[in-house]
């Protein structure tokens, strides 16, 4: 337990070496606003998913030191206290990092309260250029165990870049303008990560080329697009099928740690998960 606990104090340091003493900043819950306090949660819940160890943390905390987004003004949004109360238990629980069952049950309560109450607040994470530059490091560090316990937890959200670029080429079809115009872009951005990576020149290209992709197929007629759909389907696998699966596996969970070392609040959730760790 002393080594445990000497080795906390010397995490504790290299935290506060690289977010500059985090303890300035260390805000009761009542006066952090509610983007920050989702944003600390989405870094640990994080955290908490890849099971990272203690001294990958403190990896994680010294190529964090120039990573993070810069700090800029947020819309906050409004919710509920009710809401507020579930977000702060479950930071502490994610933070605590011992009790799943505890963390699963206030997942789904805080995941009901989101589709309930749906705050608009500004608690979105851009990755920067410094943390796309880390990411690879990082996940050279993983551990087999680790890698495949958290592609496992990424299991139904990581999508087949050709399935996914036909079936969305069918359906936005139907769609309004406003609908698939957001259809378009939030597919070209996951494709642009998936199949690009953390290079941001490669990741836009493909987001450039699945955007005009998607235009082209959109303005088409029924019959031309009947008439043309194999073509279609052919020039989508051109367009996705250089990527090969271990790629693509690697680049999501890339741009996992290219976010989380992005966040704002990376520096304080690995406080909080440094005090329960000692």
């Amino acid at each position: 337990m002393k080594t445990l606990r000497v080795f906390a104090v010397a995490l504790g340091l290299v935290v506060g070496a690289a977010y500059g003493d985090e303890k300035k900043d260390d805000r009761k819950d009542a006066e952090l606003g509610l983007a920050e306090l989702s944003m600390e949660v989405q870094a640990l819940r994080t955290l908490y998913n890849l099971r990272l160890t203690n001294e990958q943390m403190k990896e994680l905390a010294k190529y964090a030191k120039d990573a993070a987004e810069p700090a800029r003004k947020r819309n906050q949004g409004k919710a509920s206290d009710e809401y507020r109360k579930v977000l702060t238990e479950l930071r502490d629980a994610l933070a605590a990092a011992s009790d799943d069952d505890k963390i699963g049950d206030l997942e789904d309560a805080f995941t009901e309260l989101e589709e309930k109450e749906k705050p608009d607040m500004d608690d979105s994470v851009e990755a920067t250029g410094p943390a796309r530059k880390r990411a690879p490091e990082l996940f050279k560090k993983m551990r087999p165990s680790q890698l495949a316990s958290y592609l496992g937890f990424l299991a139904d959200d990581v999508v087949d870049p050709q399935d996914v670029l036909v079936s969305t080429m069918k359906e936005i079809r139907s769609a309004n303008n406003e609908e698939w115009k957001d259809r378009r872009d939030d597919l070209a951005e996951e494709l642009g990560w998936l199949l690009g990576g953390v290079d941001e020149k490669k990741a836009q290209k493909v987001n450039d080329q699945v955007v005009a992709f998607l235009n082209k197929v959109k303005a088409l007629g029924d019959d031309e697009f009947k008439a043309k759909q194999a073509d279609l389907e052919m020039e989508a696998e051109k367009l996705t099928g250089d990527v090969g699966p271990d790629r693509v596996l690697r680049n999501r969970v890339e741009r996992t740690f290219a976010e989380l070392l992005s966040n704002p609040r990376l520096g304080a959730a690995l406080v909080l998960r440094l005090k329960e760790s000692k």
